[in-house]
């Protein structure tokens, strides 16, 4: 089994040891130098490729604009944030709910 050796932090090397670490790097690396990545790597790396944004509800979400009292809205935003919810969670959840309750 192979012994690993810790590596003395970067920024308490002397300034000869930066020099010689960071030397490896002045030469560029070949493929033979380059291997696959191991699977904890390659989801990092998938995780890093994504897009940013919000994440997929379902199968995806619409944008719409709703009208609203400002009192009514306070009092959704203190409800939502009582609760840890998102203004968007409790509006489909009322919707559904009412939509059951009429059929």
């Amino acid at each position: 089994m192979a012994v690993k050796t810790k590596r003395k932090p970067f920024l308490k090397m002397t300034a000869a040891e930066r020099a010689a670490d960071v030397k490896k790097f002045d030469r560029g690396l070949s493929l033979e130098q380059l291997r696959p990545l191991s699977p904890k790597n390659k989801l990092l790396w998938e995780g890093a490729r994504r897009r940013r944004g919000r994440p997929r509800l379902g199968t995806g979400a619409v944008k719409v604009l709703v009208t609203m009292d400002p009192a009514l809205l306070e009092q959704v935003d203190r409800y939502v944030k009582a609760r840890r919810l998102k203004r968007s969670q409790l509006i489909s959840r009322a919707l559904r709910n009412e939509m059951k309750r009429g059929s």
